[in-house]
């Protein structure tokens, strides 16, 4: 079995028991739903959307109603969260594509996400997979740092720009096992290959890892 099959293996056994529950990750979310919890999720903690999530989703529980919410409603929902001018504009520019545009719908097609305002390649990868279980690969920082650690690739400040990495994750990707593979990717550069002080010793990729092993290596010394 070759290094990549191995780590494909490992982060979806390691996901299937590891793996964080929240409110947008069951399988009976909606679409919508999922859909808010991304753009929520930039640039924010996950425990500080958990309980705005529930408040939000709850006063607009469709496209319809957010599509009704003005943009001044909407900063004052958001104000809490940060970025609250950004996000309101973004999802109400995305309510107003989606009710105008696919007819109230999430689409399923990753590229048809990015075309709404404030969804880029990782939060459209993400939606498919989770709302659709599509294959589709999804790159942040999280899952750069851990790529870049496992097989020692030079890290990137813009997953965007960065072909490397989505190009390891698709020639590797396991079909048919995307939600698994991807939250697991997720939460292992969440809760165990931290940016500083990475948990090694409880990362199931710790035996192909470059990083640990140089780590290993130098505390020997």
């Amino acid at each position: 079995m070759s290094k990549e099959q191995l780590f494909v293996e490992e982060v979806i056994k390691w996901s299937e028991i590891n793996q964080r529950k929240f409110p947008w990750r069951k399988e009976s979310c909606p679409p919508y739903q999922i859909l808010v919890a991304e753009i929520l999720l930039q640039r924010t903690r996950t425990d500080t959307v958990v309980g705005f999530y529930k408040v939000f989703v709850e006063r607009y529980p469709t496209v319809e109603c957010l599509f009704d919410a003005t943009i001044e409603d909407l900063e004052d929902e958001l104000a809490p969260l940060g970025f609250h001018r950004r996000r309101a504009r973004d999802l109400s520019g995305m309510s107003r594509m989606l009710v105008n545009e696919f007819k109230s719908e999430i689409p399923s097609d990753p590229s048809d996400l990015e075309k709404l305002p404030g969804v880029g390649q990782y939060i459209a990868g993400m939606v498919a997979c989770l709302a659709y279980g599509v294959d589709s690969v999804v790159v942040d920082s999280n899952i750069i740092r851990v790529l870049s650690r496992v097989f020692d690739l030079p890290p990137t400040r813009d997953p965007r720009k960065d072909k490397d990495f989505t190009e390891l994750l698709q020639d590797n990707f396991p079909r048919g096992r995307c939600r698994d593979f991807n939250l697991g990717l997720v939460d292992l550069g969440g809760l165990v290959c931290k940016p500083r002080n990475p948990n090694c010793c409880e990362c199931p990729l710790s035996d192909i890892c470059n990083f640990y092993m140089k780590r290993s290596e130098i505390s020997l010394q």
